[in-house]
């Protein structure tokens, strides 16, 4: 034992060594890479995603913009964000007042806090301009 602190390493446990070091460090980068590639693609997929469903959204409600079957509009959007894992869907008028607007911070239980606290993935806000006939309704 102490002549192997006295002569220092074999050249074999140096080259072990640096095998494993240089593994270690290739497999770290690579997962960082991966994730944030893999992050990076979600977030312009959820983009791409929620501006399809503000423009079908908004071409399905056009025709009940009037007082009288705003209920209906909202219905349509209720259906909408209750299928999916929207954050908020809302709804304002030319005058930008809030028509409806629905709102969920549920989060999907299986997916544990330390992952969503590591690998952040931010909502995005798309919108769809509204017409009734030619006028701007929403």
């Amino acid at each position: 034992m102490s002549r192997l602190f006295k002569n220092g390493l074999s050249l074999k446990t140096q080259v072990y060594g640096l095998i494993i070091v240089i593994s270690v460090v290739s497999f770290v980068v690579r997962i960082v890479t991966d994730v944030e590639t893999t992050r990076d693609y979600l977030q312009t997929q959820m983009g791409s995603h929620a501006q399809d469903t503000a423009t079908s959204l908004g071409l399905s409600i056009s025709p009940y913009l009037e007082e009288d079957s705003l209920m209906i509009a909202q219905t349509m959007a209720t259906a909408i964000f209750d299928s999916g894992y929207y954050k908020q869907i809302k709804f304002t008028n030319a005058d930008n007042k809030i028509v409806f607007d629905l709102t969920s911070p549920k989060r999907v239980e299986s997916v544990p806090n330390w992952f969503i606290t590591a690998v952040k993935l931010e909502a995005p806000t798309m919108q769809s301009e509204l017409n009734n006939g030619w006028i701007m309704a929403g």
